[in-house]
């Protein structure tokens, strides 16, 4: 695999924020154009997705509305935007899948992060996870984790974010085949192990 891209420091107008329900069809064109550039590398999982349509975005609609705070573990949902446009979203909790090995550390699992298209490489993605970074301090996180398909590029962006790729060790077949985990260790560098 190769190295990952130089990091690229968010845009100076980006806006992190909780998402409110009238960011849903900003988070629609979002989600629907980041499935776009999942097919042109080639993701052919993807394609048996449709797409995202109002109707299927009820969902998000009621999480936007209900979770204001951590106190759930169902997650929440923050938005990036440019000048009142949203270009980027991500959820995250303070649960994990089953799926995904037991830790001692707290943490925070990245569940989604989407970048429309048109704004990559602007460090929308980069602002999201500094966000999030900063309520995963708040709320006394040591660890966040995330997974991605196994695509070079989305693996590259995730260790362009700071993450870095961890073993498998959980008990989803053919996990390792198809998905790379990752961590970001928030703890200071003398009580790592």
């Amino acid at each position: 695999m190769s190295s990952a891209p130089p990091p690229t420091a968010p845009r100076a107008d980006i806006l992190v924020r909780a998402a409110r329900t009238e960011d849903v069809p900003g988070m629609l064109q979002v989600s629907n154009s980041s499935q776009e550039w999942l097919i042109a590398q080639g993701l052919a999982s993807a394609k048996e997705q449709p797409p995202i349509t109002p109707d299927r975005m009820g969902w998000f609609t009621k999480k936007a509305e209900q979770d204001a705070d951590w106190d759930t573990n169902t997650g929440r949902i923050f938005v990036a935007e440019i000048g009142n446009l949203v270009v980027g979203w991500c959820m995250a909790t303070l649960a994990w899948p089953p799926h995904l090995p037991d830790t001692d550390l707290s943490q925070l699992y990245l569940s989604a992060i989407y970048v429309h298209q048109e704004y990559m490489k602007q460090g929308v993605a980069r602002a999201l996870i500094g966000f999030l970074k900063t309520e995963a301090g708040m709320q006394h996180v040591e660890l966040i984790r995330a997974e991605c398909k196994r695509i070079d590029k989305l693996v590259q962006y995730h260790e362009a974010w700071g993450f870095t790729p961890v073993e498998y060790t959980g008990f989803a077949p053919d996990y390792e085949e198809k998905m790379q985990l990752f961590h970001m260790d928030l703890r200071p560098e003398d009580e790592r192990d």
